[in-house]
């Protein structure tokens, strides 16, 4: 025999309608069905459930426009890095920014441990070397100072590298693209020493190898030198001292000017 009872979830004569209710920090909401007659309406009661229904839809509707913005509760937003980040480093500083403006900075655990005397907490206020991030900052200088400059990615770095250099073979035709993508041919795996301008003097001299991506810090190193030449030209002394100073001078004060001032980064050493 056929089950003559209808499923009530299917039946035509139900609308669904959600209220909502605010409660603490969260908003709460509840699915109501209604079951109405669409042609015969049988008095005031089923007029109203039905004006209700469409107030509950028109309510659904907006209340992405009613509802206040959410605000995030920093403090326990930094407790909850500190408790993520404790006794996984050894060492860590945050700062947390709302529209623009730090609001709350905190760190765990050292700085500089007792390996590595004298001992030192960590603090958001200690100066700290950023390492191969800096590659970040240098690849932004670069190509900001080619675009300046006129100088297309795809050039050949051989009028830029200092004159009293020997050159292996490929080393002319290695474009500041290459550098910035480590395709350059200057990966040799291990590097020891790698980012000194005495390693990549040596290493300039030798034949280029594989184009293969491989990450080497020799690229950006010689991106620091180039970076000089590029903004004061060649320098009296091509000693190793001279180079530095050269390559110091030159790319960090670019940075400086024009990376770091506009950003409201003051504290800044290259």
């Amino acid at each position: 025999m056929k089950n003559s009872k209808a499923n009530p979830m299917s039946d035509k004569n139900y609308l669904m309608y959600l209220s909502t209710h605010k409660e603490m920090d969260s908003v709460n909401f509840n699915i109501h069905i209604l079951r109405y007659t669409p042609i015969r309406l049988s008095g005031l009661v089923s007029y109203l459930k039905v004006l209700k229904c469409a107030i509950s839809l028109l309510i659904l509707f907006c209340l992405p426009f009613l509802l206040p913005a959410q605000v995030i509760n920093i403090d326990l937003f930094d407790k909850n890095i500190k408790n993520a980040l404790n006794g996984q480093v050894v060492g860590a500083t945050w700062a947390i920014a709302q529209n623009g403006t730090v609001v709350k900075t905190g760190a765990i655990g050292y700085a500089r441990t007792s390996l590595d005397l004298p001992e030192l907490k960590q603090s958001a206020d200690i100066r700290q070397n950023p390492a191969s991030v800096a590659k970040t900052i240098t690849a932004v200088a670069m190509l900001k100072l080619l675009k300046e400059k006129d100088i297309s990615l795809g050039t050949a770095i051989k009028d830029y590298l200092p004159k009293s250099w020997i050159r292996g073979e490929g080393v002319n035709n290695i474009t500041f693209t290459q550098l910035l993508t480590h395709t350059s041919g200057l990966y040799k795996g291990k590097e020891s020493g790698g980012w000194s301008t005495e390693y990549v003097r040596n290493r300039v001299a030798e034949p280029v190898g594989s184009k293969d991506p491989n990450y080497a810090n020799c690229n950006f190193s010689l991106l620091r030198v180039l970076a000089a030449y590029i903004i004061k030209g060649a320098p009296v002394d091509e000693s190793i001292e001279g180079i530095n100073k050269h390559a110091a001078n030159g790319l960090a004060g670019y940075i400086a000017q024009k990376i770091m001032a506009p950003l409201g980064i003051k504290k800044f050493h290259y």
